[in-house]
């Protein structure tokens, strides 16, 4: 299954907290970006966060091992399932022919 994955850390996190914690931090998230299931990544150019989108996950327990403490410890952690443009035309083809 695809998954786009939206971070975000807490905002109790203060910009002062966090600089003792990107060394640490770096390094856990070099690991974690370096996944096969990670497709598509980036930072959002208008508030602290990022995106990924993961591919061929099967459970909800492979995100969270995924994204690990580093992540899970010190954010909102938002996961969606995502469909391609081409599932959804076909979905919405077959509803036009069921009648709803």
């Amino acid at each position: 299954m695809k998954f786009l994955l939206i971070w975000k850390p807490f905002e109790t996190i203060t910009q002062e907290q966090s600089k003792p914690m990107r060394a640490s931090m770096g390094q856990g998230l070099e690991q974690i970006f370096d996944s096969p299931k990670i497709k598509d990544s980036g930072a959002f150019g208008d508030s602290r966060g990022f995106y990924m989108i993961l591919d061929e996950v099967d459970s909800a327990h492979e995100i969270v091992q995924l994204l690990g403490p580093e992540l899970m410890d010190n954010g909102y952690v938002e996961a969606h399932p995502i469909m391609s443009v081409e599932q959804i035309a076909k979905m919405f083809s077959e509803w036009a022919q069921q009648g709803r």
